[in-house]
């Protein structure tokens, strides 16, 4: 929640708001081939479903493991900070 503005007077003002331009510009990016990815292979209503006709079972099983570590590390920032 802090780091934004540490590191932004790290770098300065100037370069801190070129990396926030930069970070936005690879968001938008990527959220523009998620898009373009899902329309070519049919459009679905989750994102596991594009993972699953994407990378099959495979690409499925990472998926979950990574919205698994995605939960817990959440979990832990919110116990630690709360304590």
């Amino acid at each position: 929640m802090l780091t934004l503005p540490y590191v932004c007077k790290l770098c300065g003002l100037v370069l801190g708001v070129i990396m926030l331009a930069l970070g936005y510009l690879a968001t938008l990016w990527s959220f523009y081939m998620l898009i373009q990815a899902d329309q070519k292979t049919g459009g679905h209503k989750t994102y596991k479903d594009f993972c699953l006709a994407c990378g099959g079972r495979t690409l499925l099983n990472i998926f979950d493991v990574v919205v698994s570590f995605t939960i817990f590390g959440s979990l832990l920032g919110y116990l630690v900070i709360s304590m």
